[in-house]
């Protein structure tokens, strides 16, 4: 049962943009969970591999499937807030990563919350993802006080074709044998998604502790 009444036309429109802005969020989460996963296998079994994970086309693709989501997200909650839509607040990186993305050789903003973002390269050292899923998580939040089913992350066996690519590209040939099958990884990965999410909540505004 929803916990507050809800007029029937801002349910549909609730659920349209729920639907449009979590198959947004989806695609770069997706995209962020065969990283992850790449990241922490290489770091486990390093001689397998030619060159780190990171340094291939698919997974170039992947870092830019996430600019797009947050791209696409922060335009649509954007045009939502002036439609006065479904209320849906984000959090203030998600602009700043969409200015980043969309203007790459940027050196110089006027705003100083902008100039700071640059000159901290948080472009290239928050996680997207942590991003990405709090806002889901506040979309959610809006769904289920409708009374409305939330929307999660599905590992799909393409999702799982596209990381064992990523791992023959990058492991030496001798090694290949010993990689995972797709299957075996569509699994691994779908048994990650909840501690993975988990994690992520740890830092809603996508900022982590950097290494040393």
């Amino acid at each position: 049962m929803p916990s507050r009444k809800i007029t029937p036309k801002r349910l549909y429109r609730l659920r349209i943009e729920a639907r449009s802005l979590s198959e947004d969020i989806e695609k770069g989460m997706q995209a962020a969970l065969v990283e992850a996963w790449a990241s922490g296998f290489w770091e486990k079994n390093e001689a397998m591999f030619r060159v780190p994970p990171v340094d291939t086309f698919l997974a170039h693709a992947m870092l830019a499937l996430q600019e797009h989501s947050m791209i696409h997200v922060s335009e649509a909650i954007r045009e939502e807030r002036l439609e006065q839509g479904i209320g849906l607040a984000a959090p203030a990186e998600l602009d700043l990563h969409r200015d980043a993305a969309t203007h790459p050789k940027t050196s110089r903003w006027r705003a100083p919350g902008r100039q700071a973002f640059y000159d901290e390269a948080r472009r290239f050292f928050d996680n997207r993802a942590a991003i990405l899923w709090e806002i889901q998580r506040r979309i959610n939040a809006l769904l289920e006080d409708a009374g409305e089913p939330p929307y999660t992350i599905e590992v799909t066996r393409e999702v799982a074709t596209t990381l064992r690519e990523i791992l023959v590209a990058t492991t030496h040939a001798a090694s290949h044998r010993r990689l995972p099958t797709v299957a075996q990884l569509q699994k691994s990965m779908a048994e990650m998604l909840p501690l993975y999410l988990k994690a992520l909540e740890g830092f809603p505004s996508g900022r982590v502790p950097r290494r040393n």
